[in-house]
């Protein structure tokens, strides 16, 4: 009823991916953006279905513009950082993820990332000291002997 109503228009487009109606989905959400192309959320959900349809240069940049319209949405940094990491940014994504960092301290899926891709450059120092993060904020996570034990195998 309100084609402004972006919720809707996202639901939508996920309704259509569901059905395996990807195009339809990806119309839908660039018709939102055309009435709001400042809406986050709208840029996200294309994002994903970028990702999706494997056009990976068209998702970050759908990516990018949804974490720098809303910077404060956490998810939308970790998402852009692990889009960088997967097209061989590592360096990028990293920056990203600190940056997410500083907006949720406490978001596990970001201080694992930050973690992993630190080690992934070899960056052991740096791993560790996001893994003392991630072990304060979660001292109970299952995941912390997991991610110490990849790390206890690099060289510093």
């Amino acid at each position: 009823l309100d084609g402004r109503f972006t919720p809707a228009r996202v639901n939508l487009a996920d309704l259509y991916r569901s059905l395996g109606r990807e195009a339809e989905a990806e119309a839908e959400l660039r018709a939102g953006l055309a009435i709001d192309p400042k809406s986050a959320d709208l840029h996200f959900a294309l994002g994903l279905t970028q990702v999706r349809a494997r056009q990976l240069d068209a998702a970050i940049d759908s990516l990018a513009r949804a974490a720098a319209l809303s910077p404060q949405d956490s998810h939308y940094a970790y998402v852009y950082g692990v889009a960088l990491d997967g097209a061989g940014r590592t360096g990028d994504a990293l920056s990203v993820l600190e940056a997410g960092h500083e907006q949720d301290p406490a978001n596990r899926d970001i201080l694992i990332a930050l973690i992993q891709y630190n080690a992934k450059l070899a960056d052991e120092a740096t791993a560790r000291r996001w893994l003392d993060v991630l072990r304060v904020a979660g001292p109970d996570d299952p995941v912390l002997l997991q991610i110490e034990e990849q790390i206890g195998g690099m060289k510093e």
